[in-house]
């Protein structure tokens, strides 16, 4: 470990001013202490290291009192501490500070100001601290307010010794967690579920209940990583689109269903069957065969419209299809998700959204509903 390096102090014939605070006393001359300054007990004070000191590497140390902390009008005192007390997991970013008389208390907080001898992220801010007994602890950033502009960082006390300021090789140097806890970017986070509060805010679409009873749609979880937020949860047998089902399945909410809807736009098909061809509202047995044909006035894919058609629910229609919807003259379709069009190159809302058969699909079990739009829950 370094030592910290300090100019000898030297005696001159020059007496310093008197500063402001009428109990504030300059440097002595020859005087070991940095300086030092009487506070009264009724009034509170403070005590700051300045240009006028001559102690360069402690200008902007200070010390605020407030009123009716101590217990009787004392002479506070700013020494050196020439020793470092960093251990291996920090590195020195100012000079140690020692306030005396040693072992002063306060009956509430005051503020201690240290000066900074380079920049310093909070979250690595450390203030290392030797007591009176010689036994040591740290400050952790959590502890420690960092005013980059002034290059100084703060923190309170209720007792007098001495101070390093330092910075960790590591958000997590130092910082010992609660069992079942770890310790990610300088905090400690649990590894049990996480609070709604912890995920806030909350997404506007709602929560569905899967066939199996279990509940899909956002869901407030933590991640690998430790950290909490909203996640999209899609019930078991999970789907994107209906290609992802068996034949005879539609994918509704997340999940592969038998469709009940009408087959292009005719009459639903009875149970044990599905349209198997919407363009001419063809039912077939579950898993059996259907006819690949297309009927007048109808469409099996785009590219059975014309250039500035797209095909929906096997009709041609104007229009870029975009999920369950189809964008206008112009518009592009920047979330096929969510079925959102916009004009080229206008903003987008970058979300998942639940599909939906009808407003009963997008009830919350909380009691909330929403509203089936073009196939999604809004």
């Amino acid at each position: 470990m370094n030592s910290l390096k300090f100019r000898t102090l030297l005696i001159t014939p020059v007496l310093l001013s008197a500063l402001a605070c009428s109990t504030d006393e300059p440097a002595d001359l020859g005087s070991v202490h940095v300086k030092s300054a009487l506070i009264e007990a009724a009034a509170g004070g403070s005590i700051e290291v300045t240009a006028l000191d001559d102690y360069a590497p402690f200008i902007g140390t200070k010390l605020q009192v407030p009123p009716g902390a101590l217990a009787a009008d004392t002479k506070i005192t700013i020494d050196v501490y020439s020793n470092s007390l960093m251990d291996e997991d920090a590195d020195a970013v100012g000079p140690a500070v020692e306030f005396g008389p040693s072992g002063t208390t306060f009956s509430e907080p005051v503020q201690v100001t240290l000066p900074l001898t380079e920049g310093l992220d909070a979250e690595l801010a450390r203030v290392y601290v030797r007591h009176g007994d010689g036994t040591r602890e740290v400050l952790l950033a959590e502890q420690i307010t960092v005013d980059a502009a002034n290059n100084v960082l703060r923190f309170s006390v209720q007792h007098f010794t001495t101070y390093h300021p330092g910075r960790a090789r590591g958000a997590c140097r130092h910082v010992t967690c609660p069992s079942g806890q770890t310790c990610r970017g300088g905090q400690c986070q649990g590894a049990g579920a996480c609070t709604q509060a912890e995920c806030s805010p909350a997404p506007g679409a709602p929560n569905y209940t899967c066939p199996d009873g279990t509940i899909a749609g956002p869901v407030c979880e933590r991640s690998a990583a430790g950290v909490c937020g909203w996640n999209f949860v899609n019930c078991s047998g999970a789907c994107q689109a209906d290609a992802d089902c068996a034949r005879g399945e539609q994918c509704i909410n997340g999940s592969c269903a038998v469709s009940t809807e009408g087959c292009g736009g005719g009459a639903a098909c009875g149970a044990g069957q599905y349209c198997c061809n919407p363009s001419c509202g063809i039912c077939a047995p579950l898993g059996g065969s259907c006819t690949q044909q297309v009927c007048a006035s109808a469409c099996a894919s785009d590219s059975d419209c014309a250039a500035s058609e797209s095909c929906v629910n096997g009709q041609c229609v104007a229009g870029v299809q975009c999920g369950n919807n189809v964008c206008g003259a112009g518009d592009v379709c920047c979330n096929p998700s969510c079925g959102i069009c916009t004009p080229p190159g206008g903003s987008c809302t970058e979300q998942a959204c639940l599909q939906c058969t009808s407003d009963s699909d997008c009830r919350n079990p909380a009691g909330g509903m929403g509203v089936c739009v073009n196939g999604y829950c809004q």
